[in-house]
């Protein structure tokens, strides 16, 4: 469809695209600004001309706006703005020839047969439908959002990380202690341990932290201070049977009602917007099983589990 050959580029109006494309913003969005300022301004300069036509400035903004995305990691020059714009007029002829033979019905659908095509629809639909319902995170809309969740999403429950070496034989353990007991840290004992972190739930409860095993150790963790070791710990572990701890508490967070002040910023937006995701996506879920009747068959489900 392109003949590269018949290619000819004007170099003053690529020497113009490479100066805007390095300026602050231009990717943010401010090429949209920059370049359509030019063409109301009868700025509208031809950047190449090829076999099937030109592309002068409008064309390339609506390349970039319909067609291609520019690579924000890159630093455009010269070379680097052909192989773009080529690379863009190459696409923009293959979905103009799609749509002619009539492909474009056939391929945009809920019910097509190219994965490509039903691998990207969820992830389309919900940019679309959650991401675009997700509200604007104003000054005002955070301040009420923490005053709604304060209680909870904003209470910080008391943690605390340890660090663990884990025997079977409890004379191996209690030697580890003797030798921290004699002045050798615990990292310099043995180059390996292992990390885990509990949580106090408000009710007293504890419970590992973002992590499916029991807590085996949280009890004798929370007794801890910062930086103290303790052991050997006897525990009784579901798979391995009886074993012995040596921990250290190398770091606790209190339990406290966090203020505003300390969640301002990036803590209170990526909580609101995870919040308002996750609550967009519980209605849209609820919506499409009742318009779609789905019906989930337990049993099944729970052997296919536990199969697995």
């Amino acid at each position: 469809m392109i003949d590269y050959s018949s290619i000819k580029w004007n170099e003053p109006s690529l020497k113009q695209i490479v100066e805007w494309s390095n300026t602050h913003e231009f990717f943010g969005g401010a090429y949209k600004d920059t370049m359509q300022n030019a063409i109301s301004s009868g700025n509208n300069f031809e950047i190449l001309s090829y076999n099937k036509g030109i592309v002068d400035l409008k064309e390339f903004l609506r390349l970039l706006n319909e067609v291609v995305i520019l690579n924000p990691n890159i630093q455009l020059n010269s070379k680097s703005v052909k192989e773009f714009i080529t690379d863009a007029i190459y696409d923009a002829n293959v979905v103009t020839a799609a749509q002619k033979n009539g492909l474009e019905e056939k391929m945009i659908s809920p019910y097509s047969d190219n994965l490509v095509i039903k691998s990207k629809l969820s992830y389309l639909y919900n940019k679309e439908i959650i991401e675009g319902s997700i509200p604007e995170a104003t000054p005002e809309a955070l301040k009420k959002f923490y005053d709604d969740q304060k209680d909870s999403i904003f209470y910080q429950l008391k943690k605390i990380n340890i660090y663990t070496r884990i025997y079977s034989d409890s004379n191996k353990a209690a030697e580890e202690i003797n030798v921290i007991n004699n002045g050798t840290p615990f990292e310099k004992v043995s180059d390996r341990w292992f990390v885990k972190t509990f949580i106090r739930e408000r009710d007293g409860t504890l419970n590992s932290f973002r992590s499916q095993e029991p807590p085996y150790l949280a009890e004798a963790a929370f007794k801890l201070e910062l930086n103290e070791v303790d052991g050997p710990i006897k525990f009784k572990d579901d798979e391995k049977g009886v074993q012995f701890a040596v921990i250290k508490a190398i770091h606790i967070q209190p339990e406290k009602q966090l203020t505003y002040d300390e969640v301002q910023g990036k803590r209170i937006n990526e909580e609101f917007k995870d919040f308002y995701r996750q609550k967009i996506t519980d209605e849209v879920n609820s919506t499409l099983r009742r318009k779609y009747n789905v019906k989930v068959f337990e049993d099944v489900l729970s052997q296919a589990v536990v199969a697995k």
